[in-house]
């Protein structure tokens, strides 16, 4: 099992995605590490009273025991760590531990922490997909007592045009000659204002389930610690969501907003009320704008990570001054006039997309100041960092001279920077500008390591690693 890596510019959706792949693959080799250590304690403890043993021939009958009775041999507070870190089937269901043996029912019933992770997915055919049990969201509300709450909710169902259309193409394919895209145009322009008993069904079932979700009147969104949130692509089913999460959040503190750049000017202020209270809330990620100060407690929030499409939203994050984590994809830059952005407890920055602007407007020393991007053009002197990870996507032998250029102005730019990691460029180009950098102008003398990867977390040992003597005459 691999970690996965993605383009930084790939949507949020995915990078969320990919983040979580990435951190079950470091979960299931912690979880191997400490079963492999169990399982040595265990083999240890079983030579100790070797003497004792009537049956020499049970040391074979170990390996071969079924997987209920190795569970067994396991202490519960091993087996709660582990079953709060996997996840089981779709929907993050626990009915299957259920069903192991009574022990591990007993544990599972009786242990609050295991019951307060909610997670409803639903993409695709709304027929096809099997929903979540309004059943089983109550029980996890009951079981998990007053210990607040971690919701996951993705739902991005097909419409009912889109089903009618799909099944009445499927029907006739055989029937004519002309080409499946075709076919589909001509169903897809038609009003499907059918009666749909089984689809208005399987709606009906989810609204039930998401209503379970946020109780009467929202009176289960005060225990939610974390929500994530990925909002349909269709209009009315952002509206049938967002008119349900209308309550009270004074404990929520991680907020992921997906799909967020679908709403428009109408829908994003009608999405500023629906969570009014926020006050709590120390790390908020979405794929869209900067979230309002209003709803917002700039003293608290601490990570933001969003993709702002106009300078104006650049504005608004100088209101944020608890800020130590920030992570930002720009659409378009501004105006080189624009005012200083200060953040004085900033750490770690993220830039992607038109990064110059932003890097023209902040004069916050850094830990780490990461950059990802197809520009190859630096404008200004980057912020005062430790670390400097520069991400280069695309074919970086395309432009040489423009590629050997930004490596460049990277070497000229940094300011107290101890370590420079690069991605994405040719070994060669970087060799050739140290060279050419290394003659007239010399590297600062904080610098010790330059290290390339072909990509970001790459396994291995890198491409090329340097230290200062290596670039230093």
């Amino acid at each position: 099992m691999q970690y996965i890596h993605v383009s930084p510019d790939a949507p949020l959706e995915i990078q969320h995605t990919v983040s979580r792949m990435n951190a079950c693959r470091q979960q299931i080799e912690d979880l191997t590490n400490r079963l492999k250590a169990a399982e040595s304690l265990w083999g240890s403890l079983r030579d100790e009273i070797a003497g004792y043993i009537q049956n020499p021939g049970q040391n074979a009958a170990v390996a071969t025991r079924p997987v209920q009775s190795s569970l067994n041999l396991l202490p519960d507070e091993l087996l709660c760590d582990i079953f709060q870190r996997l996840r089981f089937q779709r929907n993050a269901n626990l009915g299957p531990l259920l069903l192991v043996n009574k022990r591990i029912h007993c544990l599972v019933m009786n242990t609050p922490s295991l019951w307060t992770r909610i997670e409803f997915h639903v993409v695709g055919d709304l027929i096809e997909e099997a929903l979540l049990h309004r059943s089983y969201v109550e029980a996890c509300m009951e079981r998990s007592q007053n210990v607040c709450l971690d919701i996951d909710i993705k739902l991005d169902w097909d419409t009912k045009q889109r089903i009618l259309t799909r099944a009445a193409t499927d029907a006739v394919m055989g029937l004519v000659d002309d080409e499946e895209e075709a076919v589909w145009s001509a169903f897809d322009t038609m009003d499907m204002y059918f009666n749909f008993s089984v689809y208005e069904e399987e709606e009906e079932s989810l609204f039930e389930v998401l209503d379970a979700i946020v109780g009467a009147e929202g009176c289960n969104m005060p225990r939610w610690k974390s929500l994530v949130l990925s909002l349909p692509r269709d209009d009315s089913q952002q509206v049938s969501i967002l008119e349900r999460l209308i309550g009270d959040t004074p404990n929520l503190r991680d907020l992921n907003l997906q799909n967020a750049f679908l709403l428009d000017a109408d829908d994003e202020i009608a999405w500023e009320g629906v969570l009014p209270n926020l006050s709590a809330l120390c790390n908020f990620q979405s794929d869209g704008p900067t979230p309002s100060a209003s709803s917002l407690n700039p003293f608290v929030l601490q990570e933001i990570g969003i993709h702002i499409g106009h300078p104006s939203g650049v504005n608004k994050l100088s209101s944020y001054q608890a800020l130590q984590y920030l992570s930002i994809v720009c659409f378009e830059g501004g105006p080189s006039g624009d005012p200083i952005i200060s953040l004085p407890q900033l750490r770690s920055l993220h830039l992607g997309g038109s990064f110059n602007y932003f890097i023209g407007r902040l004069r916050t020393p850094l830990n780490l100041l990461s950059i990802a991007s197809h520009d190859i053009s630096l404008d200004y002197k980057l912020p005062s960092a430790s670390a400097v990870e520069w991400t280069l996507f695309g074919d970086s032998e395309r432009d040489v001279e423009g590629t050997i250029k930004l490596l460049l102005d990277i070497f000229s730019g940094l300011r107290g920077t101890q370590k420079l990691s690069l991605f994405g460029f040719a070994k060669e180009m970087l060799l050739i500008a140290i060279q050419v950098f290394k003659g007239p102008s010399p590297f600062i003398e904080n610098l010790q390591t330059i290290d390339l990867r072909q990509f970001r977390s790459a396994p291995g040992p890198p491409l090329l690693e340097l230290g200062r003597r290596d670039f230093v005459e």
